[in-house]
């Protein structure tokens, strides 16, 4: 599935716990590198992307279970992805977003939006 993604994001790289995003307008990189220890620091993708027979993919990319939890959590409750559809303007469109998730043993406490492009 990281091939799909990098395919229709090649803006993207990732290489296990790190996170390589290119920035199309000005050509910067950032990298973000997951972390463990007292406190997990996770940095998960959340994808859509329109399918091949008029449907919609959505994927969830991470290094650890604590950020696919959390932006399950997140992007199955209707408040929530209300206000993510609402704060980006991407109900229709294409996008990821890089989310950084923090927490412990697959409980994430908190997270936050890092970067979100639209297709």
């Amino acid at each position: 599935m990281k091939n799909v993604f990098t395919d229709y994001f090649p803006n993207y790289e990732i290489i296990g716990g790190k996170i390589t995003r290119r920035d199309l307008t000005i050509n910067e990189k950032e990298t973000f590198q997951s972390r463990s220890g007292n406190q997990i620091v996770d940095y998960t993708i959340v994808s859509k992307m329109h399918g091949p027979v008029d449907n919609d993919i959505v994927m969830f990319l991470s290094d650890n279970d604590i950020g696919v939890i959390r932006m399950v959590e997140y992007f199955t409750d209707n408040d929530s992805i209300a206000a993510f559809y609402n704060r980006g303007q991407v109900f229709e469109k294409d996008f990821a977003a890089l989310f950084k998730v923090s927490g412990w043993e697959r409980t994430g406490y908190t997270m936050e939006l890092i970067k979100l492009d639209i297709k």
